[in-house]
């Protein structure tokens, strides 16, 4: 086959998608191996997911999406691990970013009540049928099997969410309907030191 530029951008594309790849998969294993050097400290997840937006805002408006944060009046402290907290948000972010189309919406959502706090990513973006539900925190798994690498990830994104958020004593749900979105729910046991940790510091 003669090497000419479109060889060898097809070749350079490959390499890439094979870099990202391993990348994912050496961050799925750290995900596995977190729970054994997890540090749970307060963070205040308003100011937390605040900064996460707008570090995040420009990549959805080049998309033409609207990236909002909703937060309530009042502080909504967890106990988490600020690093493995920073892989799960983006995580989920970045997947509201792929499956939602230009004019979308993705929200992103404080709460509190009980014994546990959290936050919830909700977008209306393509959605999923409830038979791709039970599956789609396992590794390589996409609902849409005409995805590949270049259009829908790895399918190793929601796996390292749930190993991380399990790995801080949390869970995350899910829930979805096809033509109007997905919404991931995160919830941590509630901290109540008065050391509260916010956006970083």
């Amino acid at each position: 086959m003669p090497i000419d530029g479109r060889n060898i951008a097809a070749v350079l594309e490959e390499s890439g998608r094979l870099s990202h790849m391993v990348n994912d998969l050496q961050e799925l294993s750290g995900a596995e191996l977190a729970g054994k050097k997890v540090e749970l400290l307060p963070i205040e997840l308003g100011g937390f997911l605040a900064r996460e937006a707008d570090l995040a805002r420009p990549l959805f408006v080049q998309k033409g999406i609207e990236l909002a944060l909703v937060r309530g009046k009042l502080p909504v402290v967890v106990a988490a691990d600020e690093a493995m907290l920073l892989k799960v948000v983006r995580n989920l972010l970045s997947n509201a970013h792929k499956y939602t189309a230009a004019g979308g919406r993705v929200e992103i959502l404080t709460f509190a009540g009980g014994e546990e706090n959290g936050f919830l990513v909700r977008d209306n973006g393509v959605g999923m049928e409830a038979e791709h539900l039970p599956y789609i925190f396992e590794r390589f798994y996409r609902a849409d099997p005409s995805r590949t690498r270049g259009t829908g990830g790895s399918g190793i994104g929601l796996a390292i969410v749930q190993e991380l958020v399990l790995g801080m004593g949390g869970r995350v749900e899910v829930e979805s309907e096809p033509g109007r979105g997905s919404m991931f729910r995160v919830t941590f046991k509630i901290q109540t030191s008065a050391s509260v940790r916010s956006a970083g510091g």
